[in-house]
């Protein structure tokens, strides 16, 4: 009984795949992939990064291999088709990020974009820090999620049907550094008009099967609007200390 009881909660640990749409996914970029891009881009030069969450490979296709040496890792085989269809010439690994297929001190970089909200509750700790050994010393995480505001959580149809988690900065803070980071950026972006496209987001995608957040008139509104502090998303850049986290 006590066996399976113990296998029952490492099961229930594991990442479950995201809800795969068939005729909608696809490798192409949105407005969110290139603002991350962005503010990140500097971070990333000459960098090999794994891209934790990669889903279908839509930073793959954005960034440049001139840029940085990308590997994709995500759990969910359909989209990881997508993006070995669309990036044939770059490495996607299926697995879970609870149970890394990395060794120690892989990588100079990780991200991880719109994907903590995601995982398990009460396994953000555990997976940050499996992120950390992944990192060689010195090494950097690259992190986005949606900030706890209460308009983002009032739009955010997901928060409220499927508990689709929003955080603090204080606690994303406290997160990383439990898991041995030390923060070096810290700060949000994003105002009105992304919650706005964000909520209409969801009817788009299930009943007219298009990416709003593709179109050229929203695009640009959310592109412009991200370029200064905000309160709707959470991006932090953290540096591991030391060696691999314990």
């Amino acid at each position: 009984m006590e066996t399976h009881t113990k296998n029952q909660q490492a099961e229930n640990k594991t990442v479950k795949p995201l809800f795969f749409l068939k005729g909608f996914e696809s490798s192409k970029p949105d407005v969110f992939h290139k603002v991350d891009y962005n503010f990140m881009k500097e971070e990333l030069k000459g960098k090999l990064v794994l891209n934790a969450g990669c889903w279908t490979g839509n930073f793959e296709t954005l960034i440049p291999d001139s840029h940085c040496r990308l590997v994709g890792l995500d759990i969910n085989e359909y989209a990881l088709g997508v993006a070995k269809k669309s990036n044939p010439d770059k490495k996607f690994i299926r697995g879970d990020i609870l149970n890394s297929p990395f060794k120690e001190g892989s990588f100079d970089i990780v991200t991880f974009f719109a994907t903590l909200e995601h995982i398990p509750d009460n396994t953000e700790v555990p997976v940050l820090s499996m992120l950390n050994k992944t990192l060689k010393p010195g090494g950097k995480l690259i992190l986005t999620t949606p900030h706890s505001y209460w308009l983002g959580n009032i739009l955010d149809v997901p928060h409220w049907l499927t508990n689709h988690r929003h955080y603090s900065l204080e606690l994303i803070r406290s997160y990383a550094e439990e898991a041995g980071f030390e923060v070096e950026r810290l700060e949000l972006r994003g105002r009105y008009w992304s919650e706005l496209a964000n909520f209409f987001f969801y009817p788009c995608k299930f009943f007219l099967r298009f990416n709003l957040f593709r179109t050229k008139f929203v695009e640009k509104l959310i592109y412009n609007e991200y370029q200064r502090s905000g309160f709707r998303m959470v991006y932090l850049i953290a540096k591991k200390k030391g060696t691999a986290a314990s």
